[in-house]
This record gives C-alpha cells, sequence and structure tokens, in this order.
C-alpha cells in the first residue's frame, strides 16, 4: 500500500504536467538559467 505523501506527490506532479506541460525537473532545469531583475522606474523616486 503506498504513502500517503507518494499520493499527493504524484497527484502534485500530474497537475503541474497539466498546466506547465512539463514535470517539475524539466521545468526547473528550463528555468533555471533565466534570472529576472526587477529594477524600478526612473520616474519613482523612493526619498
Amino acid at each position: 500500500m503506498p504513502l500517503l505523501h507518494d499520493d499527493a506527490l504524484q497527484n502534485f506532479n500530474r497537475l503541474f504536467r497539466k498546466r506547465k506541460g512539463c514535470n517539475p525537473t524539466e521545468f526547473r532545469e528550463k528555468y533555471q538559467k533565466t534570472k529576472v531583475i526587477v529594477r524600478p522606474l526612473p520616474s519613482l523616486s523612493y526619498k
């Protein structure tokens, strides 16, 4: 009989694949190299 957390993990992986189109490992590998730098707009001054 599988453990409860094994079922939960399988459900998560199935839903993740359905929504993202790839499994979590593939998603991590794809976006591991992607970095997003957020900078404030010049018109906004934080004084």
